[in-house]
């Protein structure tokens, strides 16, 4: 099951960037990340990814609107939970110009906690993700 989750989140990661190169385009060189007041830049051939500490990220084209890209999780009884909603525990930028994202989904009461490790890789492309998921408890019984 968690083989499956894993899978099914990579491939939502890669057309997340799919839409980003495609709306902006490919520089010859990978850009880093940098720090700003509200959390990280990515520059890119055509406008900027931005992120913030909890994982919201916006995706800005020239003339185009702002594009927001949320991350989230499905589980039990219907529930989805995004992100940003969850329990950010750090956002650093890593010696190799990757910004790490560390934290818990389901932060809200009855749901099983998944811990998260986030990268988010400058490539020529725009970014790449690579997501880490690990259940921390077995998720709560529920009677129909």
């Amino acid at each position: 099951m968690m083989r499956e989750r894993r899978a099914c989140l990579r491939l939502f990661a890669a057309a997340l960037m799919v839409v980003g190169y495609a709306a902006l385009g490919a520089d010859a060189v990978p850009s880093a990340w940098r720090a700003t007041d509200s959390g990280f830049e990515l520059a890119l051939a055509r406008g900027t990814l931005t992120c913030d500490s909890r994982g919201r990220m916006t995706l800005r084209a020239e003339d185009q609107p702002a594009l927001e890209l949320v991350f989230f999780l499905w589980h039990g009884a219907y529930l989805y939970e995004t992100q940003p909603k969850g329990h950010s525990e750090s956002a650093t930028l890593e010696a190799n110009g990757v910004l790490r994202l560390v934290g818990l989904w389901g932060a809200r009461e009855g749901s099983a906690p998944v811990r998260y490790t986030m990268d988010l890789v400058p490539s020529a492309e725009g970014a790449e993700v690579r997501l880490a998921l690990e259940a921390l408890a077995k998720p709560p019984h529920r009677n129909a």
